[in-house]
């Protein structure tokens, strides 16, 4: 795999672990399917500093939240904590249906593996929204259409995505319909860290 080279925006501030108390709860990381366009699976690809995406997401996650879980294979990181898909091929939507309904934890990250340019401190910022409501993403800004992952979500939205899913095979847009999602603003140089990577 050939080592990918992605840069932090201009001015991009780093939390530690030593700088920034953990978020309490559950970060999921969300591992996708084989890439057409990668020709390889997105977690897989490596970047110049010899991690991989996975690996790059699951570190960030270690920074902010006291639990970080894979969502996928349990073949892949078998040392890891995981929920595989109850249904399968269900996408990204299946995979938070697993998640809500394993009783892990009350509140939850969902976090792509594909969007290294998110930061520990941008991804406790919006967990820490869940405080007050019941599902939080990044604000839309310029943007055609609001974000939808990263995800915030209380474990009580579990109702909801069950009953859409007895009548259809919703979309997370879809889903977050359903709720009343709060929306965490976004400094300027942190836009670009919502892009993820489709193309090599």
């Amino acid at each position: 795999i050939s080592p990918l080279f992605l840069p932090g925006p201009a001015g991009e501030f780093h939390m530690t672990a030593s700088t920034m108390p953990p978020w309490p709860h559950t970060a999921v990381v969300m591992i996708g399917g084989q890439s057409r366009r990668m020709g390889t699976a997105k977690h897989e690809l490596t970047f110049e500093d010899g991690r991989t995406m996975l690996e790059t997401t699951l570190d960030r996650l270690q920074c902010m939240s006291a639990r970080q879980i894979i969502s996928g294979p349990m073949d892949i990181r078998p040392e890891r904590e995981h929920v595989t898909d109850l249904q399968p091929n269900r996408g990204p939507i299946g995979a938070i249906e697993s998640v809500l309904k394993s009783n892990l934890d009350d509140r939850y990250l969902f976090v792509p593996c594909d969007m290294p340019r998110l930061t520990s401190e941008m991804l406790k910022r919006l967990a820490d929204a869940l405080e007050h409501a019941e599902a939080v993403v990044f604000e839309q800004g310029p943007r055609p259409v609001r974000p939808v992952l990263p995800l915030g979500l209380r474990c009580s939205t579990a109702a909801n995505l069950q009953e859409l899913v007895e009548h259809e095979t919703p979309s997370i847009h879809r889903f977050l319909e359903t709720l009343h999602v709060a929306e965490v603003p976004l400094m300027d140089f942190e836009i670009d860290c919502l892009l993820n990577i489709n193309t090599p």
